[in-house]
């Protein structure tokens, strides 16, 4: 299987060069779909290239990098460590290139302080409220 594969080697180039980079997910394809910032995608493939990844990968232009997601991680992370029992989990989304933060109940000002972390130019923060009543499988 090539995704696992890829991903590794790619972890390592994004590790090397989070500026010019957005991270990765597979695609509704399959496909390793890789996010380029700050960098044409040619260079994004020649990089990619050298280091191993050479099939099943689609490169994806991106306006914010692991850098910049990185430091909106952090300003959540502040945020979230002053209310910790409201928020179940948090994380940057390299697909929408945004942090998502899901909180265990309703609050309209911890999800307006989470908002506002967001500057004009870089990644969005979600919110949403995980769901306490799940439906029930069917049977």
């Amino acid at each position: 299987m090539e995704v696992p594969n890829s991903y590794s080697l790619a972890l390592e180039v994004f590790e090397a060069d989070p500026q010019h980079w957005g991270g990765a997910y597979v695609d509704d394809d399959g496909l390793l779909a890789v996010a380029v910032a700050h960098q044409s995608l040619d260079a994004a493939q020649e990089t990619l290239q050298a280091a191993g990844i050479t099939k099943g990968v689609k490169l994806v232009k991106v306006k914010q990098s692991l850098t910049q997601l990185d430091a909106q991680q952090n300003q959540v992370a502040e945020v979230v460590a002053a209310h910790a029992n409201q928020v179940s989990t948090f994380g940057p989304n390299y697909k929408t290139q945004s942090i998502d933060v899901v909180m265990n109940s309703e609050s309209d000002s911890l999800a307006g302080e989470l908002r506002a972390t967001a500057t004009a130019d870089g990644p969005v923060v979600n919110v949403s409220v995980e769901s306490s009543n799940p439906t029930p499988a069917a049977t």
